[in-house]
């Protein structure tokens, strides 16, 4: 981790202008193609949403804005940041789940599989360790192929993790396509920083098979 020097910072005026907001978050959604990743993992018998979570995570890690946080005055940027996951139980009520990233696909869904399937029978925790902010917070409505979402967030201080969702996928041929979409603080990141997020993950799932070939 390290701080951002401010004084030499080029978009320190649009961080000032926007984190002093009352609501400074914007929400971007797209439908987006996931055809070779789903048959990829398919074919492994690979989780989809494991593997989904992997690729969204990757695209987000290598846009540094999205690795910005915001603590006060100051600005930090993370080497990396890991995904707290909403994980159901049996009763169909939700707890937050971590899962530390790697960029080693393999290690990585091993993690994801053992520790959400352990999230399922834990008791519910709504709690982040105290004073860590190097999270991406990400859900999954499988249910709903939506158009648009929202997510609740502190005011008071305004929080800077970005919010990750996707929704039910459809299939039509040979293309797999579902909601994919990211909520942002503006004072740390743009649309075009959230525009280079999906074209990584676009990158990513063209190159899936070849990812998850070692898998």
């Amino acid at each position: 981790m390290k701080y951002i020097d401010q004084s030499t910072w080029p978009r320190r005026e649009i961080f000032t202008f926007f984190n002093a907001m009352d609501y400074p978050h914007f929400n971007v959604c797209a439908m987006v193609e996931i055809g070779p990743l789903y048959r990829a993992a398919k074919e492994k018998g690979q989780s989809i949403s494991h593997t989904v979570l992997y690729a969204v995570c990757k695209a987000a890690n290598l846009v540094p804005e999205m690795r910005h946080r915001i603590r006060g005055d100051e600005v930090v940027e993370h080497e990396l940041v890991h995904p707290s996951i909403t994980v159901l139980n049996k009763q169909n009520l939700f707890g937050f789940c971590e899962v530390k990233f790697t960029h080693d696909v393999k290690a990585f869904l091993q993690t994801a599989a053992r520790t959400i399937e352990a999230a399922k029978t834990m008791p519910i925790d709504l709690s982040d360790t105290p004073g860590r902010d190097d999270y991406l917070f990400a859900t999954v409505l499988p249910w709903v192929r939506f158009t648009g979402t929202t997510h609740p967030i502190h005011m008071n201080p305004v929080d800077s993790v970005p919010r990750i969702a996707w929704g039910k996928h459809q299939k039509q041929g040979d293309s797999v396509t579902m909601p994919l979409s990211f909520q942002v603080h503006h004072a740390v990141a743009d649309g075009f920083h959230v525009g280079q997020v999906f074209k990584h993950f676009e990158e990513i799932v063209q190159e899936a098979e070849e990812l998850l070939a070692e898998v």
